[in-house]
């Protein structure tokens, strides 16, 4: 069995999460094996205040703020829910 990722505009994301839709159809190159495994890659983005810097930067802020990894506080941009 493979990970594969699968991408999804907004509205398909909002109605992958209220149960509403249940099958996608795709063309691919080779077919994928049964039983592959589909996830969805969502689009996010940091706070705001975090606009213009780096990743390097951002793990190093981080680390320096006494973080044993790098964190961040996420938005979603289908539902604009924020995952700490």
């Amino acid at each position: 069995m493979t990970d594969r990722p699968i991408l999804f505009s907004s509205p398909m994301i909002h109605a992958l999460l209220a149960g509403t839709k249940t099958v996608t159809r795709r063309g691919a190159d080779s077919p994928d094996e049964a039983g592959d495994r589909l996830w969805v890659r969502e689009a996010f983005r940091l706070p705001e205040t975090w606009d213009g810097r780096s990743p390097g930067q951002i793990v190093k802020s981080c680390l320096e703020a006494g973080y044993r990894k790098p964190w961040g506080p996420l938005q979603y941009e289908a539902d604009k829910a924020r995952r700490d």
